[in-house]
């Protein structure tokens, strides 16, 4: 997928092409083709996903009975729990990727230019600027960071709570 749009990219004549930056197209080429693939492979998975806790959820009920549903119960706050991580994660990622595709045109800009900041001498003054959106960037992967390790722990510790409460 990779390799299709790198090709598409070249055969485009620069009329077409005004429309993106440089710094677009490769964040196209090497984030948002990689997501379309993850969720490819990752499609199996929402598929059989309902089926295995159905399933799981009748032979728990078979064994265990009624305290069965305590499981049931937890996994389905857990599912809210998921919900609400995806829509920070998604929003976080929102705001990464924008200040990503602005450091990636900053860049490319500064790369097509590199003549006449030479000659100007507007190298520091530049690498300021790339430099302050680099770390604007990387604090906000801090705070994605930070948000999945709160979250991420949760589903540990439901599963460490289950058989405690079960049995």
């Amino acid at each position: 997928l990779k390799q299709i749009i790198f090709e598409k990219t070249f055969r485009m004549s620069t009329a077409c092409n005004k429309d993106y930056s440089q710094g677009e197209i490769m964040n196209l080429i090497h984030r948002d083709s990689g997501r379309v693939w993850s969720f490819v492979w990752e499609l199996n998975t929402v598929i059989e996903t309902p089926f295995e806790m159905i399933t799981a959820a009748y032979f728990l009920w078979t064994n265990l009975g009624w305290s069965s549903f305590t499981g049931v119960f937890l996994y389905a706050i857990l599912w809210f729990v998921n919900k609400y991580k995806s829509k920070l994660h998604r929003k976080t990622w929102g705001v990464i990727d924008r200040k990503r595709d602005k450091r990636m045109q900053q860049t490319a800009e500064a790369f097509h230019n590199a003549k006449m900041l030479k000659l100007y001498g507007w190298e520091q003054p530049f690498q300021a600027s790339v430099t302050k959106l680099y770390e604007e960037e990387n604090e906000m992967q801090r705070v994605q960071d930070n948000m999945n390790r709160v979250v991420n722990f949760i589903p540990g510790f439901v599963n460490t709570l289950l058989p405690l409460i079960v049995f």
